[in-house]
């Protein structure tokens, strides 16, 4: 009798110990799949100053919050004010700079952690921006156009 009870007396504390190992893989596995989750949530940023190239058309483009404006050096634009965007999910809303302004709409694919590709749906366009590794001053005009230019010389953007 005593040794069926010593058998019995180990069997529940293997029971246990199995029990608990059980628990502490579960409590692991619920860990991980916690840390994927938030690994997971997009937390990229569209707030910066990118600059885009195309057929020799040189312009950049600064985010800051909920406003963007826009620098080209023609004579439509020129440096714009800032204006309200709105950003829900993917989707960037925000009027259009130059003489006619319309209401517009661009999905945002960001493309490694320097570009981002806006998908303009009006129109079907794409455009690519390149971040800009630079703070920028927007208070001292003649500087601010004489680094624009030489951004604009380094992107070696020129007309084809």
């Amino acid at each position: 009798m005593a040794a069926k009870c010593r058998r019995s007396a180990k069997a529940t504390a293997h029971t246990l110990t199995v029990t608990q190992h059980l628990m502490k893989l579960i409590k692991i596995i619920y860990i991980l799949s916690f840390g994927v989750f938030l690994g997971c949530v997009n937390n990229r940023n569209i707030e910066g100053y990118y600059s885009n190239c195309r057929d020799g058309e040189y312009m950049e483009v600064y985010f800051k919050k909920d406003s963007m404006r826009v620098a080209a050096d023609n004579e439509w634009v020129r440096l714009s004010e800032w204006r309200k965007i709105v950003i829900e999910n993917d989707t960037l809303h925000f009027e259009t700079f130059g003489e006619y302004r319309e209401s517009w709409q661009a999905v945002i694919e960001y493309v490694g952690t320097d570009k981002i590709k806006l998908k303009v749906l009006e129109s079907k366009n794409k455009v690519n921006l390149n971040r800009i590794d630079e703070i920028l001053n927007f208070e001292e005009p003649t500087s601010f156009w004489n680094d624009f230019h030489k951004r604009k010389d380094y992107a070696n953007c020129k007309s084809k």
